[in-house]
C-alpha cells in the first residue's frame, strides 16, 4: 500500500463522503490506476482495535466477492491501511429505496418489479450458502437504469458456518427491528426463508410508505414481528391488487414454513402477479422515474452509502432470553408468533362468551392496588406495602351439565411487586410454599416471604443473568447463560456450591419434590442430577443435541417432574417431547413429529397425560403419552394462542401464561373448555409462572417491555373444590 495522505488509500484517492454509520464511514473515491470511480468503505478506528468488529467487516467483503450477479453489488478489494481494513465497491448512479420511500409509496408495478430483482439477487446469494440477515430499503439500490440491487451484506452468514445468530460480544442481535424476521428476533437458527421476510417487509414498506408494524422501542418490534397479526397493506393503500397483497402476507408468515420455499418461488409469484393483475394501479404511490435527479453527482450510491446514513438510526436488538422452567414452573421470555399467514386476528384477551352452558363467573372488582409499590434503591429491592387492596377474582367452572357440579379453581391476587429494580426472568416457591425465590436478569437471586411485610432478601449476587430457579429440600439451584449450576442453601445463604460447569447456557432445571434429583435442561441437553446436604453430583445424560437414541435436545425450553417423582418430562425446539424413567434414566414416551416447537410441558396428576404449550400460536394439545399411536389432541378452546407456560391446577384443570402482556388463561383440558382468563396489569412481559408444591399458590414474574424497565412479581391464592385434585 502506498501513501500517506488523509485523502488517500493506495491507489485510491478520497473524493467526498457519501454516509457515515456505525460500521464505517462510505466515500466516493478514484480508482488511478484504472480511471474509474469507486465507492470505498472503511471502518472506523475505534472498531479495527476489535477482532470481532474486523472480522464482521470482511465477511462483507467474502460473502459479496462470492456472488457475480447484475441484481449484487459488486465488491472489487479489500485492502487495509494503518491497520483499519477497507472494502472497495462499485459505485452506483441512483438512491437506496429508503430515499426514494421519502417521497412516499410506489406504485404496485414498480415496486413489485423491485421486489422481483431482489428475489434474482437472493436466489444467487442463497445458492452461494448466503443468507444477508440485513435486507432493508437501505440496503436496496436502485440505479438509473431502473435496475435494483441488494447492498450491505456485512451481517451475511454462511449456511455451511457453524456462527450463530449472535455476532456480537455485547450480547446484541445484529439486524434492523423494521424488518427482521421472527426468528431472527428470537436469536434462533435462521435459513433462507428468513431473508424472505426481511424482503416481504420491504415488499410491504414499498408498497404503503411504511414497514408493517411502526412500534418506536425494538423490543415491541420484536413482539410485533413474533405475534402481532400480519397487516393488509390494502387497509392503506387499497388499489393495491389483491395477488400482491397474498404475496405480503405469505412472504410475513410468522412461521418460515409458511413462507415460500425459496426466492425463485417468490419471483415467479411477483411475476405471475405482472402479468395478471389488471393495467394500472399508479395512483398510488410516485413513480421511480420521478426520484431519478438529473444531477448524477448527486445520485451516485455506493454499495453502503445509503445503510451507512441510516445505520445510526438502526437500532441493537437484545436477544430473545431463553426459557427456564423449574418445579412446576415455566419461565419464558420468548415472544410468541402466530402459526399461519391467515391468522389476522389476535386471539381474544377476555373470556370467551357462549361457547358453553356453564360459563365462567367473575366476582369481584376491579381496583387499583394502592400502596403495592416498589422504590428502587441502590442495593436493588426496597419495597414498601402499606395496604392490600382487593383485585379482581376469577371463578372458573369446567363442566356443562346439571347433574354433576363441576370442580371450582378460583384465583384471587395476594400483591406484588410492581417496580423491581430488574427484569424477573425466573421465580419458584419453597417447599412449603412461603416463600417466592426470585432469579433476575442483572443476577440477583431474592427470597421473597409472601406472609410477611419484609421486602426481598437478597441471597445470591452471580455475574450473569439467573435464567432459571429450582427449589428443594436442600438446596436453591440457578443457573443461566454462563452455563454453571449454582447451589444456594436457603437455611444459610452464604452457604454456597457449584454443582457444574456445564458447556451450553442452561435453560431450564426442576428439582423433585424430595429434593433429590435435579432436571436441567441445556442449549443442547437433558441431565441428571442427584442432590444431597453436601452438595451433588451428575447421574446420567439422558438426550443430546444429535439425539441419538434420545430425543435431539438442541434449546431444552422446559423440564418437569410427575407429581410422584417417578417421571421426568422435557421439551426442545427440535419439535420433540419425551418422557423418561427417572430410576433407570430410560426412555418411556417420545414424540418427534410435533411440527411445531413445544415451549412447555405438564403433567396431569393422577392420570398418563401430558400438556403441551406450543410457540408461534400453535396453542394448547393433550398428550395421552401411554398410548403411543394415539395423535395429540388440540384443545380448541384455547385457539391459536401462543403459549409459554403451562401449569397443572389438578387433574384437568392448567393455567397458561399467553401473550407477551402476561394473562392467565384457565382451561378445562377433559372438557376442552376455557375457565377464563385473569389479569391483574397489561403492558408486562410474562417471563415466568410457578404453583406451590401443595397447589395454594401461583405466582408470576417478567419485566415491563424493556430490560432497563425493571420487572415484577404478583403473587396469587388458589382456591378449589374439595373434589378438585392437587396437583
Amino acid at each position: 500500500m502506498q501513501g500517506n495522505s488523509p485523502h488517500r488509500l493506495g491507489k485510491y484517492v478520497l473524493k467526498s463522503l457519501l454516509g457515515k454509520g456505525g460500521m464505517g464511514a462510505v466515500y466516493r473515491a478514484e480508482d488511478t490506476r484504472l480511471s474509474r470511480e469507486v465507492a470505498i468503505k472503511i471502518l472506523p478506528r475505534r472498531l479495527a482495535e476489535h477482532p470481532s468488529a474486523v472480522e464482521r467487516f470482511l465477511r462483507e467483503a467474502r460473502a459479496t466477492a462470492r456472488l457475480d450477479h447484475p441484481n449484487v453489488i459488486s465488491v472489487l478489494d479489500v485492502d487495509q491501511q494503518d491497520g483499519r481494513p477497507f472494502l472497495v465497491m462499485e459505485l452506483i448512479r441512483g438512491k437506496s429505496l429508503q430515499a426514494i420511500l421519502e417521497a412516499g409509496p410506489l406504485p404496485w408495478r414498480d415496486a413489485t418489479r423491485v421486489i422481483a430483482d431482489c428475489c434474482q439477487g437472493l436466489t444467487a446469494a442463497h445458492a452461494q450458502g448466503l443468507i444477508h440477515r440485513d435486507l432493508k430499503p437501505g440496503n436496496i439500490l436502485r440505479t438509473d437504469e431502473g435496475v435494483a440491487k441488494l447492498a450491505d451484506f456485512g451481517l451475511a452468514k454462511s449456511l455451511a458456518g457453524d456462527e450463530t445468530n449472535h455476532l456480537t460480544s455485547t450480547g446484541h442481535l445484529l439486524g434492523t427491528p423494521h424488518y427482521m424476521s421472527p426468528e431472527q428476533c428470537q436469536g434462533e437458527a435462521l435459513d433462507p426463508r428468513s431473508d424472505l421476510y426481511s424482503l416481504g417487509a420491504t415488499y410491504f414498506a414499498l408498497l404503503t410508505g411504511r414497514p408493517p408494524f411502526s412500534q418506536t422501542q425494538p423490543l415491541q418490534l420484536m413482539f410485533a414481528h413474533c405475534s402481532a397479526p400480519i397487516p393488509d397493506p390494502r387497509a392503506l393503500q387499497p388499489d393495491i391488487p389483491e395477488s400482491c397483497a397474498a404475496i405480503v402476507q405469505r412472504a410475513l408468515a410468522k412461521q418460515p414454513s409458511g413462507r415460500f420455499g425459496s426466492a425463485r418461488e417468490m419471483l415467479q409469484a411477483l411475476q405471475t402477479a405482472l402479468g395478471s393483475s389488471p393495467a394500472g394501479g399508479t395512483s398510488a404511490g410516485h413513480s421511480l422515474a420521478q426520484n431519478t435527479a438529473s444531477n448524477p453527482t448527486q445520485n451516485w450510491a455506493p454499495a453502503t452509502a445509503a445503510a451507512a446514513r441510516n445505520a445510526s438510526m438502526d437500532q441493537s436488538v437484545a436477544p430473545a432470553p431463553t426459557i427456564s422452567p423449574s418445579h412446576a414452573t415455566a419461565t419464558a421470555a420468548i415472544p410468541d408468533r402466530p402459526r399461519l399467514a391467515e391468522d389476522l386476528a389476535p386471539p381474544p384477551v377476555q373470556r370467551r362468551r357462549g361457547s358453553f352452558r356453564a360459563p365462567l363467573v367473575v366476582t369481584g372488582v376491579s381496583a387499583a392496588v394502592i400502596g403495592l409499590g416498589l422504590w428502587i434503591a441502590a442495593g436493588g429491592f426496597a419495597a414498601v406495602r402499606s395496604a392490600r387492596v382487593s383485585s379482581p377474582v376469577a371463578t372458573a367452572t369446567a363442566g356443562e351439565t346439571a347433574t354433576a357440579a363441576p370442580p371450582v379453581v378460583t384465583l384471587q391476587y395476594q400483591g406484588g411487586l410492581s417496580s423491581l429494580a430488574s427484569e424477573v426472568r425466573a421465580v419458584d416457591f419453597s417447599p412449603n410454599g412461603d416463600t417466592l425465590y426470585v432469579g433476575s436478569r442483572d443476577g440477583s437471586l431474592h427470597a421473597w416471604s409472601l406472609d410477611s411485610d419484609a421486602p426481598p432478601k437478597l441471597l445470591d449476587q452471580q455475574s450473569g443473568s439467573i435464567d432459571a430457579v429450582a427449589t428443594g429440600r436442600y438446596w436453591i439451584a440457578s443457573g443461566g447463560k454462563e452455563g454453571t449450576i449454582w447451589l444456594t442453601s436457603p437455611a444459610d445463604p452464604e452457604r454456597r456450591v457449584r454443582l457444574a460447569r456445564l458447556s451450553k447456557p442452561i435453560c431450564a432445571l426442576t428439582q423433585n419434590s424430595r429434593g433429590d434429583r435435579l432436571a436441567v435442561g441445556t442449549e443442547g441437553s437433558v441431565e441428571l442430577f442427584a442432590l444431597d446436604a453436601a452438595g451433588g453430583h451428575p447421574i446420567k445424560v439422558l438426550a443430546t443435541q444429535d439425539g441419538t437414541g434420545s430425543i435431539p435436545a438442541y434449546m431444552v425450553y422446559s423440564v418437569v417432574f410427575s407429581a410422584d417423582d417417578s417421571l421426568l418430562a422435557a421439551t426442545s425446539w427440535s419439535r420433540a417431547v419425551g418422557i423418561w424413567e427417572v430410576s433407570t434414566g430410560r426412555l418411556l414416551h417420545s414424540r418427534h413429529d410435533l411440527g411445531h416447537e413445544p415451549i412447555s410441558v405438564a403433567f396431569l396428576p393422577g392420570t398418563a397425560r401430558a400438556v403441551l404449550g406450543f410457540k408461534y400460536q400453535d396453542g394448547v394439545h393433550a398428550w395421552d403419552y401411554d398410548q403411543p399411536r394415539q395423535p395429540l389432541r388440540r384443545i380448541e378452546a384455547a385457539g391459536d394462542r401462543p403459549v409459554r407456560t403451562v401449569v397443572p391446577l389438578g387433574a384437568s384443570q392448567v393455567a397458561i401464561h399467553g401473550e407477551w402482556d402476561g394473562p392467565i388463561h384457565l382451561y378445562d383440558i377433559t372438557r376442552d373448555r376455557s375457565g377464563g382468563t385473569v389479569q391483574h396489569s397489561t403492558r408486562m412481559s410474562a417471563n415466568s409462572l410457578a404453583i406451590s408444591r401443595d397447589g395454594r399458590r401461583l405466582a408470576t414474574g417478567g419485566g415491563h417491555g424493556e430490560p432497563q424497565d425493571g420487572g415484577y412479581l404478583q403473587a396469587w391464592t388458589i382456591e378449589r373444590d374439595p373434589e378438585e385434585p392437587v396437583p
